[in-house]
């Protein structure tokens, strides 16, 4: 998978932050199947996306996931 492009948020609080997209079929693509809801699962998708070039904050990023953007 190419590079997710980069997009910038705001939260709740009106804070901005930096965000990947990635979509579904995207997430799909990079794993080579479905992504089964599992911790394993995001693991390999972080390591997959990181060699792909995604910025390092991925490994650490908490509650990153909505309907579309990795923030």
């Amino acid at each position: 998978m190419p590079y997710p492009h980069k997009k910038l948020c705001t939260n709740e609080l009106g804070n901005e932050h930096e965000a990947i997209y990635v979509t579904w079929e995207n997430v799909e693509a990079t794993l080579g199947r479905p992504h089964a809801g599992d911790p394993e699962d995001d693991l390999e998708l972080v390591s997959k996306l990181l060699a792909a070039g995604a910025p390092q904050w991925i490994e650490d990023a908490k509650d990153w996931i909505d309907e579309d953007v990795w923030a």
